[in-house]
């Protein structure tokens, strides 16, 4: 299983690090996804990431209804 996660962190990897073209379509923002992700700031996007550790604390805290014993 080590080999099969190498190739996938690899083409994670040049995937994330590859440039994307201007499209003519405006809606699709153009240049390179890691940094589109770390800084979306720079293409007019708001940073709507949760921190983990939120993520876990409200699930210790909040009681998720279970719908299928209805």
């Amino acid at each position: 299983m080590a080999i099969i996660q190498e190739d996938l962190n690899e083409i994670r990897h040049v995937w994330n690090a590859h440039r994307i073209r201007p499209s003519t379509n405006a809606n699709v923002p153009a240049g390179i996804p890691n940094i589109m992700y770390t800084a979306p700031h720079l293409w007019g996007a708001d940073d709507l990431l949760v921190p983990f550790r939120l993520l876990t604390h409200l699930q210790r805290e909040l009681q998720v209804p279970n719908f299928s014993s209805m």
